[in-house]
């Protein structure tokens, strides 16, 4: 069994290993040609050239500036040397910087190698986990942005030598002019000096901006090339480690759901009803599971030793256990309905939505059903039980009032056949053919008479007082006799006709009729009502009977209570 269990973990993760190692061995992209190297290196020399040049040139406004704050004629103005110094000096740093960037092809690092170790921060860790592939696709995203600034820088480049151009043209104007004096053309000649050094740094600087350029648009990757680079620096990474947690994670929880499965089919343990001690087996089983996972994947993780993975999964597990302590009642209350010894039990009767179920299953999704509706098969979660409570039933107690095809008389005396009975909707369909849609609660609150299993019509006929001495003896049965044969010459003879004296009142007499009918003739449960009065007036009119004057002479009655005419269908 075990090792039935353990092939087909043996095959996912031998397919998971072997596509990590066709990843991780991706070829590198291809290297330039010899050729184009060579052509690309003769004007990386002429470009360094001359940035070395106005590199010296720049140490030795340096130097100057420096010597001239050494000497007395920097009294008073210590401030201004010290800010051009700085000024050249940072400009000497870009320069050198630059150089060495052009010469070897590498930018220079934003973070030094072999920092101070700082103190442990999960957050800060936890962004170190997602920092490289973080990094490497928003460098997929930056590349337009770079080529872009580069271009403006150069649109800028542009601007400036051309104003200096401009600027040392109109030097050389003032240079030629015939009346110049020698102070003022060895001052025209140490400006023109500036400026012309002032372009020689610009136009090193635009074409180290021109080299980086030609660079950026010549190693354009594809997308598909840059997927692949993501892929590759993120199995680098620790996301090689995470992969292989999660495969230790489900592996295990599938490995042990095996495991149980077959426990289940072969265990004396499961019946045809699951006892108590089962249900233990499967709590039980369940932490077992969850715990053994957990404690398989922290393994994973220490002996790779990757303890920034290994520490977020701790603080996570202790993070979930800290602030499930205020749910301990709600859990508790949960493990004792999943053991059935809760308010609500499997085998037993609910109302849910005022409609009742049976509980057929209990578990993290329970399941409801009731054979009497349309889809009766409710699946819940465990928490929507909570505020539930059931009962045993008797085999005789129905699950609902009606059926498909029945038809009712509701408390609002609408008569209607049903059509449609589900958990959400109970449809019904009146004479003439207009349809009721209502909740199968409201329809339940409406308390339905099902007119389809035989049905009762009750009329109370009334007679003058002046039939005073046959209201007891000759009338009845006269009536009785005449309202037989009347419906025996129509399709819905009664299966049972009792007509008998009922009362005297000072105004009239009351006889009451009782006629039962078959389940058949509930459609027309209507029209019956009315035959049965009409027969009633009819007979009364051949006897000779006197009716009361100011009172209704036959009066239609549901459940002991008198109803109006138009309420009578």
């Amino acid at each position: 069994m075990a090792s039935a269990i353990r092939r087909p973990i043996v095959s996912v993760l031998s397919l998971l290993l072997a596509g990590m190692c066709l990843l991780l061995a991706a070829p590198l992209k291809a290297e330039v040609p010899a050729p184009a190297a060579m052509e690309n290196a003769d004007r990386k020399v002429d470009q360094l050239s001359r940035l070395l040049v106005t590199i010296e040139q720049v140490k030795r406004e340096v130097a100057e500036a420096q010597s001239a704050l050494a000497s007395p004629e920097a009294l008073g103005k210590e401030d201004r040397y010290r800010a051009r110094i700085t000024r050249l000096t940072a400009r000497l740093t870009a320069l050198e910087e630059g150089f060495e960037q052009l010469a070897t092809g590498v930018e220079k690092s934003a973070t030094p190698p072999g920092g101070a170790v700082s103190s442990f921060e999960w957050n800060t860790e936890l962004k170190e986990l997602l920092a490289p592939l973080i990094m490497e696709i928003k460098d997929m995203t930056s590349r337009p942005r770079e080529i872009q600034g580069l271009r403006s820088t150069l649109e800028g480049y542009d601007e400036e030598l051309s104003r200096i151009s401009k600027a040392m043209e109109n030097i050389a104007v003032l240079q030629a002019s015939p009346g110049l004096s020698p102070a003022l053309a060895l001052q025209l000649d140490t400006l023109s000096s500036k400026w012309q050094h002032r372009e020689q740094e610009l136009t090193s600087l635009k074409g180290l901006a021109e080299l980086k350029l030609e660079e950026k648009e010549a190693n354009k990757r594809t997308l598909s090339g840059s997927f692949q680079d993501v892929t590759r620096l993120f199995f680098k990474s620790r996301g090689r480690n995470l992969l292989m947690a999660l495969v230790v994670l489900f592996g295990t929880l599938f490995a042990m759901g095996k495991l149980r499965s077959v426990i289940e089919t072969r265990s004396r343990l499961y019946g045809k009803a699951q006892t108590v001690y089962a249900r233990i087996f499967d709590l039980s089983y369940m932490l077992v599971t969850i715990t053994t996972a957990l404690l398989l994947t922290m393994g994973s993780l220490y002996l790779v030793s990757d303890w920034v993975l290994l520490s977020i999964l701790l603080i996570l597990v202790f993070g979930l256990v800290w602030t499930s302590k205020e749910a301990i009642p709600k859990v508790w209350g949960q493990v004792r309905m999943l053991l059935n010894l809760g308010a609500v039990r499997e085998g037993e009767r609910l109302l849910y939505q005022g409609v009742p179920y049976k509980v057929t299953s209990i578990n993290l999704y329970s399941e409801l059903e009731n054979q009497a509706l349309q889809g009766g098969l409710l699946r819940l979660p465990l928490k929507d039980l909570f505020d539930l409570r059931s009962r045993p039933w008797h085999p005789d107690e129905p699950w609902f009032p009606t059926q498909i095809g029945d038809w009712v008389l509701l408390a609002d005396t609408t008569h209607a056949e049903v059509t449609v009975q589900s958990p959400d909707v109970v449809d019904l369909r009146l004479l003439g053919g207009a349809t009721r849609r209502i909740p199968p609660a409201e329809f339940l609150a409406l308390s339905p008479t099902n007119l389809s299993h035989g049905f009762r019509l009750e009329a109370r006929f009334r007679l003058d007082p002046c039939h005073r001495n046959e209201a007891a003896t000759t009338i009845p049965s006269a009536l009785e006799k005449s309202l037989t044969d009347r419906f025996t010459k129509t399709h819905w003879a009664p299966e049972a006709l009792t007509v008998q004296y009922r009362r005297t009142l000072p105004s009239f007499l009351e006889i009451s009729v009782l006629a039962d009918f078959p389940g058949p003739c509930a459609k027309d449960h209507p029209l019956i009502a009315m035959a049965l009065e009409q027969h009633c007036l009819e007979t009364a009119a051949e006897m000779a009977w006197d009716l009361p004057t100011h009172r209704m002479a036959v009066q239609m009655v549901q459940e002991g209570k008198s109803l109006p005419p138009a309420a009578r269908g």
